[in-house]
């Protein structure tokens, strides 16, 4: 009976799995089981109920009107499981398991990566999936269990948490100063080209920037957009725009004359960098995660100065 209980438990959590990721793929993928495993399974679990789980094409996979029904039971079924398992293995410090972490490839590289050999070492029964491509992330459709991003992600089910605000501020390089002078007021930058961070799916953005009580929003582009943050001060050392960046790591740069301040009475909103959950249910090796990244990333914003 025991047996048959666990087994009846372990194949609706693969069921919820296909239902939230709509795909047996991506499913299997998160999961880590070969994709024949886990068709075997369900179709197994569709034949324990006595009727059809999923319609399956080509292309996707839609739940049946029965699927939708025991899928809103099923659900909390297995997050209050996985729960009661994953608080009982926090509580014993030995979280276990794969945790599949996207983050931006610059943080990844320039401050994340001693961290991510820290937390490793830290909880060595954690298996660390990173990836750093995060621009395009849905975090429930593609299966990761949190995402560090500071663009917007779309989607309803997130639960959002702030790491950090840092202070940003604009900069160009001498030549292009010399080249196309510098603006004198935020509206003047629609004329200039600005090297802008962007998630792919737009070419402007805009810059809010605020003066004492004064505030400006102003929409700014330029021939070259990014995805990545950590580019944007050797792209306009490079003379090809004004950029707005942490000022604090880049004093030795413009101490050197490589680049120079741009509207230095104004100041940009802050860049925040957030840590996104598709659900507010995480796994004992999530929240271990959460707790290490977030006092990691508070002592950074310290360092480089909390905006």
């Amino acid at each position: 009976m025991k047996a048959a209980a666990e087994a009846w438990i372990s194949d609706m959590h693969l069921f919820v799995a296909v239902a939230k990721a709509k795909s047996f793929t991506r499913a299997a993928h998160h999961l880590g089981i070969p994709h024949s495993t886990l068709s075997r399974r369900v179709a197994a679990l569709e034949r324990t109920l006595g009727f059809r789980l999923f319609i399956r094409t080509t292309r996707q996979v839609d739940l049946t009107d029965e699927g939708r029904l025991y899928f809103e039971r099923a659900e909390q079924v297995v997050a209050d499981a996985i729960a009661i398992h994953e608080e009982l293995s926090y509580r014993r410090g030995r979280p276990g398991g794969l945790l599949r972490v996207s983050i931006p490839e610059g943080v990844a590289l320039q401050v994340a990566a001693p961290w991510f050999g820290e937390f490793a070492a830290m909880y060595p029964d954690v298996r660390l999936q990173i990836d750093t491509a995060p621009e395009h992330v849905v975090p429930v459709r593609d299966g990761f269990d949190v995402c560090i991003t500071h663009f917007r992600v779309e989607e309803s089910s997130q639960v959002r948490r702030t790491l950090a605000s840092f202070r940003t501020a604009l900069f160009a390089s001498p030549g292009y100063a010399r080249k196309h002078g510098l603006p004198v007021t935020p509206e003047e930058l629609t004329d200039h080209d600005c090297i802008v961070v962007t998630d792919g799916r737009q070419g402007r953005v805009t810059w809010n920037l605020h003066r004492g009580e004064e505030r400006r929003s102003v929409e700014v582009w330029g021939k070259v957009t990014t995805l990545s943050q950590q580019l944007t001060p050797a792209l306009a050392m490079q003379d090809l725009g004004i950029t707005s960046v942490m000022p604090r790591p880049f004093e030795k740069d413009v101490a050197e004359g490589r680049l120079v301040r741009v509207l230095e009475d104004w100041q940009l909103d802050p860049m925040v960098v957030s840590l996104v959950l598709p659900d507010r249910l995480v796994s004992a090796r999530t929240r271990a995660f959460i707790d290490f990244f977030s006092a990691r990333f508070k002592a950074l914003a310290q360092h480089y100065e909390l905006a």
